[in-house]
């Protein structure tokens, strides 16, 4: 085996100089007669994942939105990554690629905003106003027809998202 002048001045093996590199946990450059090696420990290239947009970023309490979440770090090959919506675990956590990842949201615990966070094993990304989620009431997004008489008695068709049979009430004007 070769053998090379350590920075202390005394001379080791390639072998125990590459190792003192990798427990080091850091990338380093070791020169050689003639010859370059290049030690990297594998554990510290892998960083927790970055949330950079989240879209939809609002949605009903009641959960069930289909949201698709863009950052940095997301690794398809074998790696398992949890998704918490306010700490609330999502479903349907699908690794789209490098950057993308799609879930479900879970309820809500009522109206508000919460992080949306992605985990894997080197960490949970950062909370930060990009990765929000706000969590609301239905939303109508049409009523139709729009107007009719102050006497009432005309069949209204309203359209929207976050309707919960059994417990979503309609008023109008507050009656």
């Amino acid at each position: 085996m070769k053998t090379m002048t350590s920075s202390r001045g005394g001379y080791r093996s390639v072998r125990s100089v590459l190792r003192s590199a990798i427990a080091l946990g850091a990338a380093s450059t070791l020169l050689a007669t003639g010859m370059m090696f290049v030690a990297a420990s594998p554990a510290s290239a892998a960083s927790p994942p970055t949330v950079t947009t989240v879209s939809p970023n609002a949605g009903p309490t009641i959960g069930n939105t289909s949201v698709t979440i863009t950052g940095t770090g997301f690794d398809v090959a074998g790696t398992t990554y949890t998704v918490d919506f306010g700490g609330n675990p999502a479903t349907n956590v699908v690794v789209n690629s490098t950057t993308s990842i799609t879930a479900t949201s879970p309820a809500g615990a009522g109206p508000g905003t919460v992080d949306v966070t992605v985990t894997n094993p080197q960490g949970q990304s950062a909370r930060s106003v990009a990765d929000h989620f706000t969590y609301g009431g239905p939303t109508v997004t049409a009523v139709s027809p729009n107007v009719g008489p102050t006497t009432g008695g005309t069949s209204v068709t309203i359209t929207g998202t976050g309707f919960v049979v059994g417990t979503t009430t309609v008023a109008f004007g507050g009656n």
